[in-house]
């Protein structure tokens, strides 16, 4: 298992200073201070190779928007600052975020060659295989051809790739941040899950969500506006304090009390959007957590206080609680064994409801 993803449990701090994100990032940057994004070479995919939708072919401006919440080509005048924006560090770590999106793209590239035997829908590209072979120190030219004529990717394969990618996490400080799950990356139970963990229940996981917010619209916020908003380190930490809403110890505290906390930090959110004027949607937002992550004790607390149970007894019922004009819910985890897995205690999810009910 690669070594970013062995923590058995997380701090506190950690929880809202530092996320690796799977998938689109900018949702993500709204709250976090620090933001590692893993898009597993999506956007280079989409761009360069021929894509339709329905049978029609996309338009450049259509695979565009799709990819507006991606973090911008490297061509773009936005990217510099956008990447700068989300490792709020020195240019040594949008170096790492290069050269990991280019091995992620690596992956994509074996996964394609192996199903296209003849090249037809990819094309060999020399320098990108030159710098491949440089980023994983292998012949990457002799991988690709390796792939068509065994027409699959290898475990050897994929671990040179993930080896590559888990020392890039590693060197730019983010070994123990908790993972941000964006919607849309199928290509993870791929990427560095040997098959003995794939099949396995996530028996120790349950879900805290929260639903009926109106939460900022990310696909009606350009990058401009987060990577302004993001420099308001005031007005960014109180929208991060509605999610630490499930970092709290709430364990002992009366319902009135735990329904004063929640509604408070809504107060602030919502006072932060609307002076901002950012446009917003109801939303559900969400945590899948282990029982020794730092999480269970916000949920353990809200269960013996509505519920009067204990948080093993989310395992057999969801317990629903009212608060306000929100809905907060917990339970086990009914993600499937066939979605991506991962080792670390807290992930953070945005329209969980639906994931859970659309496996």
């Amino acid at each position: 298992m690669p070594g970013w993803r062995r923590s058995k449990a997380v701090a506190a701090g950690d929880t809202h200073s530092k996320i690796v994100c799977l998938g689109p990032p900018k949702e993500a940057a709204l709250y976090f201070d620090r933001v590692f994004p893993i898009d597993l070479g999506t956007p280079s995919f989409v761009r360069n190779t021929t894509v339709s939708q329905n049978g029609e072919e996309l338009t450049e401006e259509m695979v565009e928007e799709l990819l507006e919440n991606y973090v911008p080509k490297l061509n773009d005048p936005r990217t510099n600052s956008v990447i700068s924006s989300l490792f709020r560090s020195d240019i040594k770590e949008s170096r790492v975020y290069v050269e990991h999106t280019i091995a992620s793209f690596g992956l994509l590239m074996l996964y394609i060659a192996a199903a296209d035997k003849n090249g037809k829908f990819l094309p060999r590209d020399k320098p990108m295989e030159d710098h491949l072979s440089k980023v994983l120190d292998v012949s990457f030219s002799t991988e690709i051809n390796k792939a068509r004529r065994s027409q699959k990717v290898t475990n050897q394969q994929r671990a040179i790739i993930n080896k590559a990618l888990d020392r890039m996490i590693i060197e730019s400080g983010f070994s123990n941040s908790p993972i941000w799950d964006a919607q849309g990356i199928s290509m993870l139970g791929k990427l560095s899950h040997s098959q003995e963990n794939a099949s396995q229940e996530e028996d120790g996981t349950f879900f805290n969500h929260i639903s009926g917010l109106n939460l900022v619209d990310i696909n009606k916020t350009p990058w401009e506006m987060i990577v302004e908003f993001r420099n308001d380190s005031e007005s960014r930490a109180a929208l991060r304090d509605l999610r630490l809403f499930f970092s709290e110890n709430l364990q002992g505290k009366s319902s009135s009390e735990i329904e004063d906390t929640l509604l408070s930090k809504i107060y602030h959110h919502d006072k932060v959007v609307s002076a901002w004027k950012f446009q917003t949607i109801n939303n559900t937002i969400g945590v899948a957590f282990s029982k020794e992550s730092t999480f269970s004790s916000a949920a353990a607390g809200i269960l013996a206080s509505f519920g009067g149970a204990p948080l093993s007894a989310a395992a057999g019922t969801a317990l629903a609680v009212t608060l306000g004009s929100c809905v907060v819910e917990i339970g086990k985890s009914l993600l499937s064994r066939n979605r991506a897995h991962y080792d670390n205690p807290i992930r953070y999810l945005t329209n969980m409801k639906e994931r859970l009910h659309n496996p």
